[in-house]
């Protein structure tokens, strides 16, 4: 142990009616600071669920009111309202884990735990399916239909980052046959700016 580091150690006796024994406590400390954890294994009267919930409650003569359950975690995933920042959002992943392959489809990959991701991106598209990868932790949102590419190249048009992912667009999916023709996607460029708000 290190003499320029206090460790306290104390008991604490359980306030709400439950069992709870001393293995149940955890202690560590550094700097003169206590953080205590206590895993609970069982609850009879509910005071510590209705103190987390935002009700006020009376726990041995004291009053606590408005208590409400604060996060340390910020949200993960925010998903965009508007056409034009879902554009950047879905150029975002083809740039990042997306390619537009040689048998005319858009393909991005998601870790399996963001599946909820990979069908919230098929049902704003309107077109899709999506696959678990066999042998991998990965789940795959294909598009192969002509209008569902053309939703996505409309959305992405002057989005894209990276020039690899612009030119698969252009070799592999603008140069096909029935894209040749089509007005609604020209002319498709890149992003190229250095301004990283999109949204």
């Amino acid at each position: 142990m290190h003499p320029e580091v206090n460790l306290y150690v104390g008991f604490v006796t359980p306030l709400f009616a439950g069992t709870a024994s001393f293995s149940s406590f955890k202690y560590s400390g550094a700097s003169d600071a206590i953080v205590k954890k206590l895993k609970r294994r069982g609850q009879s009267a509910g005071n510590l669920s209705m103190l987390v919930g935002g009700s006020s409650e009376t726990i041995r003569g004291e009053v606590v009111e408005n208590v409400r359950s604060v996060s340390e975690h910020v949200p993960v995933h925010q998903r965009p309202v508007s056409e034009e920042s879902f554009g950047h959002y879905l150029a975002g992943l083809i740039d990042g884990n997306g390619h537009f392959s040689r048998q005319h489809q858009l393909v991005i990959a998601f870790r399996t735990l963001d599946s909820s991701l990979a069908y919230y991106v098929k049902s704003r598209v309107g077109f899709g399916n999506v696959r678990p990868v066999k042998g991998k932790n990965a789940v795959i949102l294909v598009l192969s239909s002509r209008a569902g590419l053309e939703r996505v190249l409309l959305l992405i048009n002057g989005k894209l980052r990276t020039k690899h992912r612009y030119d698969q667009a252009v070799s592999n999916i603008l140069s096909y046959a029935p894209f040749v023709d089509s007005k609604l996607v020209r002319p498709f460029t890149l992003n190229a700016s250095d301004d990283m708000e999109n949204h």
